[in-house]
């Protein structure tokens, strides 16, 4: 780990950065450079007097001495951001490579391409294939991309997992409740008369136990129930034997859900959910 001089291959400016990252922010332009690409145009930097906009004497050259051009204008560059060789024009201040779509200073391009500098090796992305030197795809492999050192990442990597652990615990959770839970389940309820549980099953059948406080007789009433309403809190009970009844599903204060029978049959408790 060292701190190194470098060139941005967006604004020309020099700058320093640390070999120990990937990749870091140009703090005159703000965009990212990529390490190996900044070390090789400080290596390959112009002459002391000459404007980093313009291409290094080595780019007017003429052919068998640096690059050699391919008509008036065109020089042999190599992208700073994938490491593709090009043709550039030396009358453009920038241009796009056609290979990662990214916009390259042209005088830097030049340079690299004439410093004689071995290029960063490709490295392999996510996918097991290899990708060009400085991707994203390929910063994306190394775990180290936008200034993040690997133990950072590794870090980053470690909560990744442990949130995306507790987010499936939860879907579990919430799975299990909505399977088990809702309106279905056993309600009891009892008051000075009657002793009452009622079983909702998802079947949409139902049982109700009525023991009398009183005398202990015992009636079981047995049939199906639909839910009503727009929100399916009225049950409508269909028993075997016996005539039709709805009652309300309420919920307290607690947020504990009951069955309300006020006002349908007479004397009989609310019966809460169990």
């Amino acid at each position: 780990m060292a701190v190194k001089r470098g060139i941005c291959s967006h604004c020309g400016e020099a700058i320093k950065l640390d070999d120990a990252f990937k990749a870091s922010r140009c703090p005159y332009c703000g965009n990212i450079v990529e390490t190996w690409a900044a070390l090789k145009l400080a290596a390959a930097d112009v002459p002391a007097g000459a404007s980093a906009g313009q291409p290094s004497p080595a780019s007017h050259a003429p052919q068998g001495q640096g690059a050699a051009p391919v008509g008036p204008d065109m020089r042999k560059g190599e992208c700073p951001h994938c490491g593709k060789s090009l043709m550039v024009d030396a009358r453009s201040e920038t241009m796009m490579c056609p290979a990662c779509r990214n916009k390259f200073k042209t005088a830097a391009a030049i340079r690299l391409a004439s410093s004689g500098a071995q290029s960063a090796p490709p490295r392999p992305a996510a996918n097991g294939t290899s990708a060009p030197a400085g991707s994203s795809a390929a910063l994306a492999s190394t775990d180290s991309y936008m200034g993040d050192s690997d133990a950072n990442l590794k870090k980053k990597r470690i909560i990744g997992i442990a949130v995306a652990v507790a987010v499936v615990v939860i879907v579990v959770i919430v799975l299990a409740a909505t399977l088990t839970g809702g309106i279905y389940g056993t309600y009891v309820g009892t008051n000075t008369d009657w002793d009452v549980v009622i079983e909702l099953k998802r079947n949409k059948t139902f049982s109700i136990k009525e023991t009398s406080i009183r005398s202990g007789r015992q009636t079981i009433v047995e049939g199906t129930f639909e839910l009503l309403g727009s929100n399916e809190s009225i049950v409508k009970f269909i028993p075997n034997q016996g005539r039709a009844f709805t009652c309300e599903i309420m919920v307290n204060i607690h947020g504990t859900p009951f069955i309300s029978f006020a006002g349908v049959i007479s004397g009989y408790p609310a019966c809460y959910k169990s």
